[in-house]
């Protein structure tokens, strides 16, 4: 069977730092909470389209979808599908996606240089089975 999805390694950073500051109240809640960020990764391989585009934000050939105050941002196009980034969709999303994340290494033309053709810069995606 073929993998579904790929998580960048922002995303996997993003995903983390959701879970920790989760599990500072409930690790049990923050261990569901992963899973269904996962079974939400699995269902957009699945069925990859689904979200919405957000030409406010970005010109880049990716989707947004929402789950919980958070959106996943993800390359459809990708076989695997490639889960870029996981946002708090509470925020400032346009003035996050133009400048550097505080301690992070997103430049100001993250979503550019992630999708770019074959993300050369970047280490590869993993790929997870599900």
């Amino acid at each position: 069977m073929e993998p579904l999805y790929g998580v960048s390694a922002e995303a996997q950073n993003d995903l983390f730092e959701i879970w920790r500051r989760i599990a500072e109240d409930s690790v049990d809640l923050a261990n569901r909470i992963e899973d269904e960020f996962h079974r939400l990764f699995a269902s957009l391989g699945s069925m990859p389209g689904q979200g919405h585009v957000r030409r406010e934000l970005t010109s880049q050939p990716v989707l947004f979808f929402p789950l919980y105050s958070f959106l996943v941002v993800y390359e459809p196009e990708a076989r695997p599908i490639r889960i870029m980034a996981v946002l708090r969709g509470k925020r400032d999303l346009k003035q996050i996606l133009k400048k550097p994340f505080e301690g992070r290494r997103r430049s100001s033309r993250w979503i550019s240089d992630l999708v770019s053709a074959n993300c050369s810069s970047y280490p590869p995606v993993p790929v997870l089975e599900h």
